[in-house]
């Protein structure tokens, strides 16, 4: 009462096996080949009607190895981009540094949590990480990154090239089914500032499950506000000199709280406030109405004291 049909997916000593749907009830399979003199031969076979539950959800389950890269300017990336960990799993699709980067060149290695065996049409997905761009073109910003596949993770087969959101099909390798995805980097440092980190790895999700527990995966463009390129600049304030307000910016390495003090060139605490950073970046204003003219010494200090910075300021 279907129409599906299979292809051989793992051939042993003495017996084939093939990989279609499970479909609840007695059934009848009809299988057909072509023996080794090209004559068609045929055999019925009557199901069980037990339900073969397959897990076929393809996330990545460990990283096998990790050689990141550098930004183009051959600055080591940040740690909040360097968590390896962050490709495991069901890609999370979110705001938050919910990725990896792998650097110009760089490369991760990841055993899927289980094997996957390829199915009619594209069968896995990558996710990459890009900043408010789920419905830009790729030639917009172009991280790119070869994917290859491997049965024993030894020998990898190039299945593709991603940029972005990049679906691929286990047959392009050849192969009927798959253990382990390696992703390399392939972005050019000529296309992009020195600030810039390559191809962002979110995670890997099947699109074909079938599963009495799974459903396949399904894709959301959401944007994600993580800047694309590492921030490296100090503390700006504006206007400087200034008279009633100052706007302070400032990139950091971690969110969290921070306290802003600023001081006069006598050493007297004038002004005290709090702010917290987001997405990596701290902004703020200060109300300096009450300041006298002269130089100021702007201090900004984390709550847990992993990072303090002090800026120079005039008032005229």
């Amino acid at each position: 009462g279907t129409t599906q049909s299979g292809i051989v997916y793992a051939a042993g000593d003495g017996d084939t096996f093939f990989f279609t749907e499970a479909i609840e009830g007695p059934n009848t399979t009809i299988i057909k080949w072509l023996d080794e003199n090209g004559v068609e031969q045929q055999k019925v076979k009557a199901s069980s009607g037990e339900i073969c539950d397959v897990d076929n959800s393809c996330a990545g389950g460990s990283v096998i190895a990790f050689d990141q890269g550098t930004k183009g300017n051959g600055k080591a990336i940040s740690a909040r981009r360097s968590d390896e960990l962050k490709a495991l799993g069901v890609p999370e699709q979110a705001d938050g540094y919910n990725f990896v980067s792998l650097g110009f060149g760089g490369s991760i290695t990841i055993e899927l949590s289980n094997m996957v065996v390829d199915q009619p049409g594209n069968d896995f997905i990558l996710i990459e990480t890009s900043f408010r761009d789920a419905n830009r073109p790729c030639s917009t910003y172009p991280e790119t990154a070869d994917v290859y596949v491997s049965q024993d993770g030894q020998q990898f087969i190039l299945v593709g090239e991603a940029c972005k959101d990049t679906e691929f099909d286990i047959a392009t390798a050849g192969l009927m089914d798959i253990s382990y995805i390696k992703i390399v980097d392939t972005s050019d440092p000529a296309d992009f500032r020195g600030k810039a980190d390559g191809f962002d790895v979110d995670g890997i999700a099947c699109l074909n499950m079938f599963s009495s527990q799974s459903a396949p995966f399904a894709q959301r463009l959401s944007e994600n506000n993580v800047p694309d390129e590492e921030g490296e600049q100090g503390v700006v304030t504006f206007p400087n000199p200034f008279r009633e307000e100052i706007a302070v910016t400032m990139e950091v390495e971690v969110d969290g709280g921070f306290d802003l003090i600023v001081h006069d060139l006598f050493g007297a605490e004038v002004y005290r406030g709090e702010t917290t950073s987001s997405f990596g970046q701290i902004r703020a204003e200060i109300d300096a109405r009450n300041f006298a003219d002269g130089t100021y010494m702007l201090t900004i200090v984390a709550k847990d004291k992993s990072m303090r910075t002090t800026h120079l300021m005039i008032k005229r």
